[in-house]
């Protein structure tokens, strides 16, 4: 079993953006895991504040290609512009930040130790193990803001 570790953004329209992108890709995984969301300043770039957030969801194969198809797929349905430079407005992004397998970390993106808005709510879903493991657990922003989204 594989533990796939999304990170979700948006700053167009974000709450019902997440929301939905949520529900559609409830129906393709099983997502066993949502982190709260937070209002975060646009980071790279001057523009909106976004609201980001991680899930967890679990697959029986390891299959990162298929993975990342869909949720490209899922981002273009919302409207992403591939042409816009990757610092910008934007009503969904969806990464994969962390593949893990039985405490054992098989994908790691450097997204999680750049930037907050990937590590805090990832941190809230991981375990304890894999935190430490990344050095992550102390990693806290007060100038984040929970937003409720609502599911």
């Amino acid at each position: 079993m594989f533990l796939y570790y999304l990170s979700l953004g948006s700053n167009i329209n974000p709450e019902e953006n997440l929301a939905e992108a949520i529900k559609r890709l409830r129906n393709t995984f099983q997502i066993t895991k949502i982190s709260n969301f937070y209002l975060n300043s646009a980071s790279g770039f001057e523009g909106g504040d976004f609201i980001n957030g991680c899930i967890e969801i679990v697959m029986q194969e390891h299959d990162f290609d298929y993975i990342n198809s869909i949720l490209k797929s899922t981002e273009d349905h919302f409207g992403r512009d591939r042409k816009q430079p990757k610092f910008s407005d934007r009503p969904l992004d969806i990464d994969i930040v962390l593949v893990i397998q039985e405490e054992n970390l098989i994908y790691i993106s450097k997204e999680i130790q750049d930037y907050d808005f990937v590590s805090i709510p990832l941190n809230e879903i991981i375990t304890e193990t894999i935190s430490n493991k990344l050095e992550i657990s102390q990693i806290s922003n007060s100038s984040f803001k929970e937003v409720k989204i609502y599911l």
